[in-house]
């Protein structure tokens, strides 16, 4: 079953299949968390994204309109979910989205001058 394709894999879960689930679950895991990882910057916090990005697919899929492109609507959550979980995490802490920018290297004069 690891040969069929997304789409194929879509339509057996929506008729039920678990396992057929569990084939996309593993064949887009690590992409999920690595994108999950890119947008929050955190470790755990893109494993959070990332399971809740697969629970919110789970959900949901009965709404995605193309089965072919599930790899893109899956990321699109991923996407969402870690914003959202940006948004709520600097609100926990206080900070807004300037002040989580980088700030600029010292240049050599001011190294000099510390």
């Amino acid at each position: 079953m690891d040969t069929l394709t997304d789409s194929a894999l879509v339509a057996r879960t929506l008729e039920g299949d678990r396992p057929a689930f569990e084939i996309l679950v593993d064949r887009y895991q690590t992409l999920v968390c690595s994108l999950a990882y890119a947008i929050t910057g955190d470790l755990a916090r893109s494993e959070d994204v990332g399971q809740e990005s697969l629970v919110q697919a789970w959900e949901t899929l009965d709404r995605l309109q193309q089965p072919d492109h599930f790899k893109s609507w899956l990321c699109g959550i991923t996407r969402n979910v870690a914003k959202n979980s940006n948004r709520s995490q600097r609100t926990r802490t206080g900070t807004s989205a300037l002040e989580e920018l980088p700030t600029a290297a010292p240049t050599a004069e001011q190294q000099v001058v510390d």
